[in-house]
């Protein structure tokens, strides 16, 4: 079956980049509207363009995106993000915080950059062609940036018979640490399944998304399901790194479309709230597979963190019932930021049409609660109103080598 996660319809046409955090968090960036997007709060279901845009984190002209892990990187830069502008030719770094439900996002040197920039104390090339549109870590633990190579670019801003386009070359820039080793390529296809699971265990992101993907393409799925349901019972129970190993599990009986209950329960009452969060994303996915997944909800969207409760909130915008919108509307009882304001209008509005009447018809929804009906109320009001305005503002060692 096939789920449609995010549409234009948010306003965020033109995407040019689409990266996960080691946590499943999730980031876009493009360039029409520009800018670096945490995705979650736009995810609840759409039944109308929103009237407001998605919060942004950062405004870059960015095209392609990848969070850094590996042995091969320094210690420095794992977790950060690094993202292209062909405009400004910089191969950028980000660092992200916690932001309330949502996260900041600090721009840091760059990783690469043309002379072009006038930047200093980083890596420099010499070419003025210099135009990164993609970025993705290797098998060897390297960053590779595919370079468009191009003097000019753009649409319709110069001739497409100008003889500047070039439309013969493109080059592969391999960003590596000094003095450090290069990871040893994995061949995923001579190891045992047993084997394969254990790399969802590497700090390594690559090896990881590598591993899922084997497991999917397994030629003996029962054997696959056997095999993961024995290697989640033989974890250690004192590793420091169980949950995210569980929930590893869980995104790979996701991606092999096996609904593993016990395992999803066990994790939306995890200790570490991002593995909290991540499952509370995988119910919203496994809503028609699990029993009562409303009662589970009612109990995230009270949760102490507030990503947790994000999630929960643009889940319950898929249950097509009133207690749904009376759940999600909970969410007022707590500390609110951008982040949940946008997640929770637009569950409000994919909802109206199950609260709404009940409201019209003189029913007490929303349990009575007037701060949570006028939040509704205006979450659903027409186009060109008066509302309340939210601010949506938010506030290296390294070497080069290239190939034509």
């Amino acid at each position: 079956k096939l789920n449609v996660f995010f549409t234009a319809e948010s306003g965020l046409s033109n995407p040019w980049g689409h990266s996960f955090d080691r946590w499943g968090q999730n980031f876009l960036n493009g360039a029409a509207g520009g800018g670096i997007f945490y995705l979650t709060p736009g995810t609840p279901r759409l039944v109308r363009p929103p009237r407001d845009p998605l919060p942004r984190l950062m405004a870059p002209l960015t095209c392609g995106s990848e969070f850094i892990s590996g042995s091969h990187m320094p210690e420095e830069l794992h977790g950060l993000m690094a993202l292209n502008d062909p405009k400004m030719k910089v191969v950028h770094r980000y660092r992200f915080s916690d932001d309330g439900s949502g996260y900041a996002a600090e721009e840091l040197e760059p990783l690469l950059a043309s002379p072009e920039t006038e930047r200093r104390d980083h890596l420099q090339i010499t070419s003025p062609p210099f135009r990164p549109v993609d970025i993705k870590m290797g098998p060897d633990g390297a960053l590779y940036v595919l370079d468009f190579y191009s003097l000019i670019i753009g649409h319709m801003t110069y001739n497409f018979r100008d003889p500047n386009r070039d439309k013969a070359h493109g080059r592969v820039w391999r960003i590596t640490a000094k003095e450090r080793p290069l990871m040893e390529r994995v061949r995923f296809s001579e190891l045992s399944r047993g084997e394969v699971l254990d790399y969802l265990k590497s700090p390594f992101g690559y090896h990881r998304d590598q591993a899922r993907r084997v497991l999917y393409d397994d030629p003996d799925p029962e054997a696959t399901v056997e095999a993961l349901r024995r290697w989640v019972q033989e974890l250690d129970s004192t590793d420091p790194e169980l949950e995210h190993h569980l929930l590893e599990a869980l995104w790979t009986f996701q991606t092999i479309d096996v609904v593993e209950p016990d395992l999803l329960r066990r994790l939306l009452r995890a200790d570490d709230p991002r593995v909290r969060a991540a499952a509370t994303r995988v119910l919203r996915y496994w809503l028609d597979d699990i029993e009562d997944p409303l009662s589970l909800l009612k109990i995230q969207v009270t949760d102490d963190h507030p990503r947790v409760r994000l999630e929960a909130v643009a889940a319950l915008s898929y249950i097509p019932l009133l207690e749904a919108a009376e759940a999600a509307v909970q969410v007022l009882d707590f500390p609110m930021d951008r982040f949940l304001t946008y997640a929770l209008r637009l569950t409000m509005v994919a909802l109206e049409e199950h609260w709404h009447p009940a409201l019209e018809a003189g029913r007490a929804v929303f349990g009575g609660k007037k701060g949570h009906l006028d939040f509704a109320l205006k979450a659903i009001g027409p186009y060109g109103d008066e509302l309340q305005s939210v601010d949506w503002s938010s506030s290296s060692p390294l070497s080069v080598s290239t190939q034509r």
